[in-house]
């Protein structure tokens, strides 16, 4: 299993066939914004030139502080098992890479994401991020309250009767599994 952090200004990442960034860019246009300025900033220099550490970091801050009152996360937590497609960990929404090197940037371990859920009350801010960007004429995501539970990648062969019916066949996806307390 493959864990992501992905930041919602990601113009590579897709959601229901629109970028994250212009999902911000229409759903949340300070912090779209925001992002345009920080790339500002970082170009502002010759290439010989240090980045403005101070000014970039005073900017970074002031926008951490605008997501906090929007009340969203600044990345996705999402899972998956190939580089082109992930699932956001709570509501299983599927997110597409444009290439399989705009999900591989974004690999961390399952540590790292479970402290970002930890330290940033992520299910609060997934939930009402996906109150703004719901997809007309889509159902709302459902929400997984154990996310980390173990999901594996299997080939499960089926052999059997299926509504009274002999049935013999194949599944192969990704299974989540948890414990079941008897």
């Amino acid at each position: 299993m493959k864990y992501y952090l992905i930041p919602l200004v990601d113009s590579d990442i897709y959601y229901h066939c629109e970028s994250l960034r212009d999902i911000l860019r229409e759903k949340f246009p300070l912090l779209a914004r925001r992002e345009e300025q920080r790339i500002d900033i970082l170009y502002s220099t010759r290439f010989y030139e240090p980045i403005p550490k101070q000014e970039l970091n005073a900017h970074n801050h002031e926008t951490m502080l605008i997501y906090q009152k929007e009340n969203i996360p600044m990345y996705l937590i999402a899972y998956g098992t190939d580089e082109l497609s992930a699932h956001e960990i709570f509501s299983g929404e599927v997110l597409l890479a444009k290439y399989p090197a705009a999900l591989r940037i974004r690999k961390v371990t399952r540590d790292s994401v479970e402290k970002y859920f930890k330290e940033n009350d992520y299910f609060n801010k997934i939930s009402n991020f996906f109150k703004h960007v719901h997809v007309e004429g889509l159902s709302n995501p459902i929400f997984d309250q154990e996310p980390f539970s173990e999901a594996s990648e299997v080939k499960a062969y089926l052999n059997g009767q299926l509504d009274g019916k002999p049935f013999n066949g194949e599944f192969t996806g990704t299974l989540k599994l948890t414990k079941k307390n008897h």
